[in-house]
């Protein structure tokens, strides 16, 4: 418990602490490297930077635009570019998406592109083929201003 003799840079400290999110922007997560696999068929095992396994387990926030995959079963992406350019379309590579787990409670309507920030937890996904490489768990979707 603070008391009256704590120290006074402690409380300039508090905002600053672990349990705070950080707002990231996309460029830890770039320089994912992925395994040569045999055939087109097998998942490419990912090496990732060092950047990303920092902010691995940490809560944070960033913006991108928004695709809905499949609204009623709470399937999004975050994108780093909008759907025409995203890695779907071919023009990015996988570190520019990031598999969203919403929490239904904080679900509204979005639409295709548009732009927001998303909060929740980093998770990095080396070699499960179900699931893209970045997840962010627990994740909440505020609509950028």
């Amino acid at each position: 418990m603070l008391g009256l003799k704590t120290p006074c840079w402690i409380l300039l400290l508090l905002p600053y602490l672990s349990w705070s999110q950080e707002v990231i922007s996309w460029q830890p997560l770039q320089g994912l490297a992925l395994a040569e696999t045999a055939s087109i068929e097998d998942w490419p095992t990912a090496t990732f930077p060092l950047s990303a396994k920092d902010l691995a387990g940490k809560q944070v926030q960033i913006d991108g635009y928004l695709i809905p995959l499949d609204q009623t079963d709470f399937l999004f992406v975050l994108s780093q570019f909008p759907f025409s350019a995203c890695f779907f379309c071919d023009a990015a590579g996988p570190e520019t998406v990031i598999e969203l787990w919403i929490r239904p409670q904080t679900l509204k309507h979005y639409r295709m592109d548009q732009r927001v920030r998303v909060q929740g937890t980093l998770r990095l996904n080396p070699d499960n083929p179900a699931h893209l490489y970045y997840i962010l768990e627990k994740a909440e979707i505020e609509r950028k201003k």
